[in-house]
């Protein structure tokens, strides 16, 4: 067989094969979810209502927000833990569930579901001594308190 013999039966079975090639289509049950916490937790009620107005005109079914332990924690960087029921979501500071309580109630209002997720760094008083300082915010998390923590989450938006 010469090389231009090989060439189009080459050619011809590539373009045959391509015609049985079905196309990719999206599954129609998939889910749509956006994360930007600088625009979704951090960013004033307007930012973030309109934001979230232009995610669910492109299509948005849910957000996913980082909820950081530390910054909802009472007294987060003392070494010792503080009096109180980590798992009763009353017990933290005036205001600290302020920005998730913003975008649950915005959220809502644009029929835009909430992933939550619940991460460290966390409270120096909720981890072990670290080897060196650069290790020290997420050395050694207790997870005693940080199950405390996620309950009192879990019981405030469920």
């Amino acid at each position: 067989m010469s090389r231009r013999s090989l060439r189009q039966a080459l050619g011809t079975a590539t373009a045959a094969l391509a015609l049985c090639v079905a196309p990719a289509a999206a599954s129609p049950g998939q889910e749509s979810i956006f994360m930007d916490d600088p625009l979704l937790v951090y960013g004033t009620d307007e930012r973030v209502d309109a934001t979230l107005a232009r995610l669910k005109a492109m299509g948005a079914d849910r957000v996913r927000i980082t909820m950081l332990w530390r910054n909802i924690a009472p007294q987060p960087l003392a070494g010792k833990r503080p009096e109180f029921d980590a798992s009763d979501p009353d017990a933290y500071p005036a205001g600290a569930w302020d920005p998730y309580d913003r975008v649950m109630r915005l959220a809502a209002k644009h029929d835009i579901g909430v992933l939550m997720n619940p991460t460290g760094p966390g409270p120096t008083w909720a981890t072990a001594p670290a080897p060196r300082p650069s290790l020290q915010p997420t050395y050694g998390p207790s997870p005693t308190e940080y199950r405390e923590f996620v309950t009192a989450a879990g019981r405030r938006y469920s």
